[in-house]
């Protein structure tokens, strides 16, 4: 894919999807890869010094996208219906079980894919504010703001490669 060859005519190298959002993918302004913290625990020993263990938990920072709007604003009112659906203000209560993955690909200025990161089990943090840009082209870029936790995240292109290792070891130590 040519980095002008994308659904709204707006030029980006940064795309996200889901199999589970009503659009299958949408352009990016700007992505923030989420930083990961290793958290030891904290155990005092009777003097009050703490004991050095290795961390036993991991958290990744929140997910946050700025989203690329097309000109009738079809990304804004589909993302926007389907975070709604399991919400009711009426009665106070939120759908809390709707989790969805979902993947964001880097691409060069040639359309080369670079990276492709999976982020499993997302939740809706915030459905942002939209930012509006005016120039002097016939068209603003508009983009939306998109903040969601996940679980955990993996990196396709190690994992593909980790995978093909695997697979060698294993036919050579067949072959022995």
């Amino acid at each position: 894919m040519a980095l002008n060859e994308n659904s709204f005519n707006t030029q980006s190298n940064i795309q996200f999807g889901s199999a589970t959002l009503p659009k299958v993918w949408v352009n990016s302004q700007t992505f923030q890869l989420p930083g990961i913290n290793l958290s030891p625990p904290q155990v005092n020993t009777r003097a009050g010094a703490m004991v050095g263990l290795a961390a036993d938990t991991v958290d990744y920072d929140d997910l946050s996208i700025d989203v690329i709007l097309d000109k009738e604003w079809n990304v804004w009112n589909n993302l926007y219906l389907y975070f709604l659906e399991g919400l009711n203000v009426e009665q106070a209560t939120f759908d809390k079980a709707k989790s969805f993955d979902l993947w964001i690909e880097f691409f060069n200025g040639d359309g080369k894919s670079m990276k492709k990161i999976n982020f499993y089990r997302c939740r809706l943090l915030s459905f942002g504010n939209i930012q509006a840009t005016t120039t002097d082209s016939e068209d603003p870029l508009n983009t939306l703001t998109l903040t969601f936790m996940f679980d955990y995240m993996e990196d396709m292109e190690n994992t593909f490669k980790k995978q093909v290792k695997q697979y060698i070891e294993h036919k050579l130590s067949a072959d022995f």
